[in-house]
């Protein structure tokens, strides 16, 4: 029978050879290393377990074993066989990876001992056998990645993740805590797990022991631990924490708590701060309305209800614009939705009309909040500013008001005139300016005197006050000139009718001072828009109709 290739090249060593065959037999890959002149001999399943045949290894020496080690391993490995001839140990027990033949890595347990010692006891002969650990290997690398994983997520977690354990003998530790523990309790992970009473330590006054009830329910009714509690943080002050937690109970007496805290300061304040904003939004005396992106009405406070009349159900859903009277322009509403649309934020008078049909001015104010991907909401608050606008006026008229006749100055008719053109131009309608002089004035003054003359200005005014229709307006615009505004004022036929009407008024009534003087008026039209859209085209027009029928009256019979 030919000899094995193990029978062939294994040298002698009476210290190991006898357990060669047993070795052999078992398929276990062996190996033997001489220190002195360095030659190794591996039997044929050292080899086969890297892909090889032992010829394809040879030459059989220390440095063909060195060049299968990955070189990060082959450092400790070094360590070990340096400790071993120093004498420092007697075996090895060296885990390396190894390139096998294919190119992938293979993980080897090597153990082994000194078999054979010279006379000062220094090491002559190494022997050991190789044991493939790589599927091991591979499931402890599993683990290990699955176990950076779960401390990579608990770690970046928003809160602090932990595993609390409380034993029979009523002693507590933290067998697990992420590094999100210095968020919470100020101290770093591993302080928490060695100084466990720390955790209840930090817990508000207030609040320990509600705290401390809680957990014990949960302890005798393994049931789920949660609260909303207050801890002192030693550099942040007072904190707001959630936690929440599940028990386990484990043999022993023991039970355990899965579970996490997170910090939420910041949600506790801005609650806060909600309930005082709606706090404000009920009590404020300003009516405030809410409403969507397309601006119809979400939301509205108490004050709204008591400025309008309407409940906040009653609007809800319905377009702001529907909350303004007609009063307020159309030039307004597109002024505010373009400033709305450029700047956010619009500002000004509006007219609002309330349940009860009153109109009645107020001060808007309007911001627009941008929610992201929740859309766009409009804020809306409404001042009533009608005191302050009766007193407006109070003063505005005394400052538009003519002294002598009590009707309007030159001043209030040119700002109620650009006023009315705005609105008939949007609204496409027509009014007449009527401009008034009287005839032969001037005796008045000269043979009668001033106060005379103005009696008769004063009658002039009474008298056109109360032949005008409500909403037409007369002015005074100087001497005895005045100027009429008449709203609506149909065809030219029926203006002139009214003018022939006023003349007829004028003079019956200042026949009655019985005055030497052919007392009279004369009185010129101008029609919007056909004889002009602007203020003083429409005043030189009606000025120049007047003075061409001064001049008509002149040129009469009865006037030479």
């Amino acid at each position: 029978m030919e000899p094995s290739v193990f029978e062939i090249t294994w040298p002698q060593c009476d210290e190991f050879s006898d357990q060669v065959p047993f070795f052999e037999a078992a398929g276990v890959a062996t190996w033997y290393w001489e220190v002195d002149s360095d030659n190794a001999q591996f039997n044929r399943h050292w080899a086969e377990m890297l892909g090889y045949q032992l010829k394809e290894l040879e030459p059989h020496c220390f440095d063909t074993w060195a060049m299968l080690v990955h070189q990060d391993d082959l450092i400790t490995a070094h360590r070990q066989i340096q400790s071993l001839l120093a004498g420092s140990r007697d075996q090895l027990a060296i885990e390396c990876r190894m390139r096998h033949k294919e190119g992938y890595w293979v993980k080897i347990l090597s153990k082994g001992s000194v078999v054979r010692r010279n006379t000062q006891g220094q090491p002559l002969c190494v022997a050991g056998i190789n044991m493939d650990i790589t599927e091991q290997w591979r499931r402890e690398l599993a683990i290990d990645a699955l176990h950076k994983q779960a401390m990579t997520l608990a770690n970046n977690l928003p809160g602090f993740v932990f595993q609390f354990e409380l034993q029979s003998n009523g002693k507590m530790q933290f067998p697990f805590v992420s590094e999100q523990a210095f968020h919470i309790y100020g101290c770093q992970s591993d302080f928490l797990q060695s100084h466990p009473e720390k955790a209840h330590q930090v817990i508000h006054k207030e609040d320990w022991q509600r705290i401390f009830d809680a957990f014990l329910r949960s302890k005798n009714r393994l049931s789920p631990w949660q609260a909303t509690f207050r801890i002192c943080h030693p550099t942040k002050g007072i904190i707001w924490v959630e936690g929440h937690s599940i028990p386990i109970e484990e043999p022993g007496g023991r039970v355990v708590w899965n579970g996490y805290l997170t910090d939420i300061t910041e949600r506790i304040n801005q609650g806060h701060r909600l309930e005082l904003l709606s706090c404000v939004f009920k009590a404020t005396g300003q009516g405030v309305v809410i409403t969507d992106q397309a601006m119809n009405v979400v939301d509205t406070n108490p004050a709204f209800e008591r400025l309008s009349g309407y409940r906040s159900s009653e609007v809800k859903g319905k377009s702001l614009n529907q909350l303004f009277s007609e009063e307020t322009t159309r030039a307004t509403i597109s002024s505010m939705w373009s400033e709305l649309e450029i700047n956010g934020h619009w500002h000004g008078k509006v007219w609002h009309q309330s349940k009860d049909g009153a109109v009645f001015p107020q001060l808007l104010s309007i911001d627009m909040h941008d929610g992201g991907h929740l859309g766009k909401n409009y804020i809306a608050v409404f001042s009533d500013i009608r005191e302050l606008f009766e007193d407006y006026h109070q003063l505005s008229a005394l400052a538009h008001q003519d002294s002598l006749t009590q009707v309007s100055n030159r001043r209030a008719f040119e700002y109620y005139l650009d006023e009315l053109i705005l609105r008939c131009k949007e609204k496409q309608k027509v009014f007449a300016l009527l401009y008034l002089d009287l005839d032969n004035f001037k005796q008045v003054n000269d043979r009668f005197g001033h106060q005379q003359g103005d009696r008769v200005l004063q009658k002039l005014a009474n008298t056109l006050n109360a032949a005008l229709r409500k909403g037409d307006m007369i002015a005074r615009l100087g001497g005895d000139e005045f100027a009429i505004l008449i709203h609506d004022c149909g065809d030219e036929a029926s203006i002139l009718t009214m003018i022939k009407r006023f003349e007829q008024q004028i003079t019956a009534a200042l026949d009655n001072f019985e005055l030497s003087v052919n007392l009279g008026a004369s009185i010129g039209a101008a029609f919007f828009p056909q004889d002009g859209i602007r203020q003083d085209t429409l005043l030189e027009v009606a000025d120049k109709r007047m003075y061409h029928l001064k001049f008509q009256k002149k040129l009469a019979p009865h006037n030479k």
